[in-house]
């Protein structure tokens, strides 16, 4: 039989002979719980509210995917580097057209999306990482762009 006791600062769990105990302290599920709760409530919160409110809102959280990682590179590199979009988008364009050529699903996708960003990184990456300071950026800088343009010119081709 299971017996379990609820004390104040931890929970104790006992199966027979064996015992397992956990300590409650607030710094270590405080903020586990509040983030837990937010979660839960967030999606009720947004059915209620304008959709307007929804859109800024899944703009921010984009350009904050795009930010941190840029201030965390910037910070401890010193050099700015705008280059994981590029390969955030190829990923993306081989899950798109994988999706839409066979119909497989976001998890069969997946493992096909990270290889071709690792073959684009292991492609490309030597050549940027030789250039050094302003080059550096620009290079970075000019991998997403120019993905862009060859996904518009050869849309037709990657229907």
């Amino acid at each position: 039989m299971v017996e379990t006791e609820l004390k104040r600062d931890r929970i104790v769990i006992r199966l027979g002979t064996r015992k397992w105990e956990w300590t409650l302290e607030p710094r270590y599920w405080r903020n586990t719980l509040f983030w837990a709760l937010f979660l839960v409530i967030a999606p009720v919160i947004a059915y209620f509210v304008n959709p307007g409110l929804i859109n800024t809102m899944i703009s921010a959280n984009i350009y904050a995917a795009i930010a941190m990682p840029l201030a965390l590179m910037t910070i401890g590199t010193g050099r700015m580097n705008f280059g994981p979009q590029f390969y955030i988008g190829v990923g993306g364009y081989t899950a798109a057209l994988l999706s839409i050529a066979y119909g497989w699903g976001p998890l069969t996708t997946l493992p096909f999306a990270i290889l071709m960003s690792m073959l684009a990184a292991l492609l490309f990456s030597p050549l940027v990482i030789m250039a050094r300071g302003l080059y550096y950026v620009l290079l970075t800088l000019l991998l997403p762009l120019v993905f862009l343009e060859v996904t518009f010119i050869y849309t037709d081709i990657f229907k």
